[in-house]
């Protein structure tokens, strides 16, 4: 350290009493002041009290030197105690009692008076303009009873000039003192005021952000972070610490990192603020948050961007929720546009159910008119019952889609449906398809229509079998898995509670996105024409979803497809009930006649049914809606047997034209048809008394053995 450094250290030190680090600026100024006062004092009385005392004054030297010896007392004390106030009065109370003496004495002779001229400004710098004025006066009042009022005491003789010169120049020098001095404490006070303020708003900014979960941070122009709030270990589980130095992007996912440092590029280029940027970043525990980013940029004072500024918050809950809603959406779109696929499918297979009905029906009565030597003709008519039974078991599979086929509900242990499943496989597929089979559902029952659920397996088997033409693996899995209110909103078709997972997959060649958005639709397929009719999983759709259940699907090129069924759980499984369709019983003995009441809006189906009845000896009446079938039955009470109903029908359905026949006759017995399965209105009729039901198309021996069966009734 030089020489001139140890100086200026020394002369900061005494200056100050040593204080400066602990005080605002004003007391230290002030300290400075006393100091000074101190200094100047000490620096006059010892020359003049040395001179006093070599030049026959003696006791005057020893009075200046025993003031000094005080003033530099005064000094100690305020570098020990600080207590400026204290010693500044003591100091001004020395000096100006030292002046007033000079004055007394006459030793202000000549320009000697000139040295009390700096008393106004160290009076008025320390004790402020109101205390140090009243001073000041007190002291310009003594000095003019020293020079004007002729004391007794007072030794020394001073000419008018001089009395006016100091008297007019020591009120100029105090003007101008309180004046600066005014000025000074008025600035000074802004000054404080401008400062406390200043400090209140960082402190009130401080708080601000270290209160806030938000991450707040402020980069240089290489993007590396100069500050970064404690909202960065809420946010993403580093310390703020050890975030100073890396970049805003080293915190970032790989599938944003670009993006985002593209946004700030451009933001930087244009000296443009970065609004609302939505990044994912990887937390320290591995997991994605969304944050929403602004950022400002920092402008030089060469005018280019040294950083930027900026905020950014945790919007990983609004994501998820805007993701879940997404998928809502979707699934809510999916679901009306299967929805309307099933009506016009179930709608279509309705029509063509009676159609088929017609059809096989006079093919069954051509067979059955013909005789035995129309060998030939019998059997085409045969051929023809054949291709109808076909089609309608397309329709069946239509229905099934549609969740309007006929179903019965038992109990049934899943776990024992795939061991069936898997026995059939093992006779019937490719050797080169492995089965594999892993149970783990630890209650595998659920309530369902075996062969429904059945026919649900067998067709998820054969998609797994075609994906795999080379061979591979089909898998078979079972588990128990149940949904909260939150978990069943992500998948379509859930609601909260208990479900049987049964896992279907392979290992072929997967479906790409395309594919898997249209699996589920009828006649849809990706196979080649002529093997597949695109009905296989839309009757699997259907018959999951008429058990209230779901299905799921996984699938990539090249990776293979599984399908996920859930079924309700145990009890809780509850599908639409539906009466069993009459199985088919003999056919009626020749000559057992009743008056038979045809009702059905297909003229085609009207008509076989006369031609079936009418040949084992019934007498029938057709009608093609169901309020002339009211009329003509109130219009011949006694003379009609037997009803039979087709439940859909315009204007008046079924089941208000059963109603309408009860109430004319309690004991009316009705046969049901329909080309759906028997549903909610068929369940009412017949509960409320209809004695069968029966699915079109019909078969001539199940017609005329149901009709008879009711006639017999009683």
């Amino acid at each position: 350290m030089s020489l001139r450094t140890k100086l200026g250290r020394a002369a900061h030190d005494f200056l100050t009493s040593g204080a400066f680090d602990r005080y605002g600026v004003e007391i230290t100024r002030k300290i400075i002041m006393a100091n000074i006062i101190f200094a100047t004092g000490v620096a006059i009385l010892i020359p003049y009290g040395l001179h006093s005392m070599t030049h026959g004054a003696p006791a005057l030297g020893t009075l200046d030197l025993c003031m000094a010896a005080v003033l530099a007392s005064a000094a100690l004390f305020l570098r020990l105690t600080h207590r400026y106030l204290a010693a500044s009065y003591f100091g001004i109370f020395v000096m100006s009692a030292f002046y007033l003496y000079l004055f007394a004495s006459g030793a202000f002779g000549g320009t000697g008076h000139l040295w009390s001229y700096n008393l106004p400004l160290f009076v008025l710098f320390l004790l402020g303009v109101k205390v140090g004025s009243l001073v000041i006066f007190a002291y310009l009042a003594a000095v003019m009873l020293i020079l004007f009022g002729g004391l007794p005491f007072v030794k020394a003789s001073y000419g008018a000039g001089l009395r006016t010169r100091f008297v007019g120049s020591f009120i100029a020098i105090y003007v101008l003192a309180y004046f600066f001095e005014y000025v000074r404490a008025n600035t000074q006070a802004k000054i404080s005021q401008q400062k406390e303020d200043l400090e209140k708003s960082e402190q009130r900014l401080r708080d601000i952000v270290l209160s806030s979960s938000d991450l707040v941070w402020e980069a240089d122009r290489e993007w590396r972070y100069t500050y970064v709030s404690a909202g960065l270990e809420e946010l993403l589980g580093h310390r703020a610490e050890d975030a100073l130095g890396k970049t805003i992007f080293d915190f970032v996912s790989d599938d944003d990192g670009s993006r985002a440092r593209r946004a700030f590029d451009e933001a930087s280029g244009k000296k443009a603020t970065v609004v609302d940027l939505e990044w994912r970043c990887t937390h320290k525990d591995g997991r994605t948050v969304w944050l929403l980013t602004n950022a400002v940029p920092v402008v030089g004072s060469a005018g280019t961007v040294d950083g930027f500024r900026g905020v950014s918050k945790d919007i990983t809950e609004r994501i998820r929720a805007q993701e879940e809603r997404q998928l809502l959406e979707d699934q809510l779109r999916h679901a009306q546009k299967m929805e309307a696929i099933g009506q016009l499918a179930g709608g279509i297979a309705h029509d063509f159910n009676n159609v088929l009905g017609a059809i096989s029906g006079y093919a069954d009565l051509m067979k059955r008119r013909l005789p035995e030597q129309e060998e030939k003709l019998r059997r085409y008519a045969t051929m023809i019952r054949q291709a109808a039974q076909r089609a309608a078991d397309l329709t069946a599979k239509l229905l099934a889609f549609a969740r309007k086929g006929t179903y019965t509900l038992v109990d049934i242990d899943i776990h024992e449906l795939v061991d069936e499943t898997c026995k059939v496989l093992e006779h019937t597929i490719d050797k080169r398809i492995t089965i594999g089979v892993s149970l783990e559902a630890d209650n595998p029952h659920v309530q369902g229509d075996r062969p429904q659920l059945q026919n649900v397996l067998i067709n998820l088997a054969v998609n797994a079998r075609d994906a795999m033409p080379q061979g591979g693996e089909m898998r078979f899995a079972t588990r128990n898995v149940c949904f909260d209110e939150h978990e069943s909103r992500r998948h379509a078709g859930a609601r909260p509670g208990s479900y049987v997972r049964i896992s279907v997959s392979d290992t072929g060649h997967g479906m790409d996105a395309g594919v898997v958005e249209h699996i589920f639709e009828p006649f849809f397929t990706t196979k080649e024409p002529g093997k597949g009719t695109g009905l296989g999983l839309a009757s699997v759709y259907g018959s999951v979803k008429s058990h209230q259940g779901f299905i799921e699907i996984d699938s990539a090129l090249g990776r293979g497809t599984t399908f996920d069924v859930y079924l309700p759980a145990g009890a809780e499984a509850s599908a639409a009930s539906g009466a069993a369709a009459l199985s088919g019983g003999t056919r009626g003995k020749q000559g057992e006649s009743c008056a038979v009441l045809v009702v059905d809006d297909e003229e085609t189906v009207r008509e076989v049914f006369r031609e079936m009845l009418e040949d084992i000896g019934c007498t029938v009446v057709a009608v093609g809606t169901g309020r002339e079938a009211v009329e003509y039955y109130r219009e011949h009470p006694g003379k009609i047997d037997v009803v039979v109903l087709d439940m859909i029908m315009p204007a008046m359905g079924g089941l208000q034209c059963f109603r309408e026949l009860k109430k004319t006759d309690p004991k009316v017995k009705v046969v049901l048809s329909s080309g759906y399965t028997v549903g909610e209105e068929g369940r009412h009729a017949l509960d409320e008394g209809a004695l069968a039901f029966l699915h079109k198309p019909v078969d001539s021996d199940d017609l005329c053995a149901a009709v008879l069966k009711a006639a017999r009734a009683r």
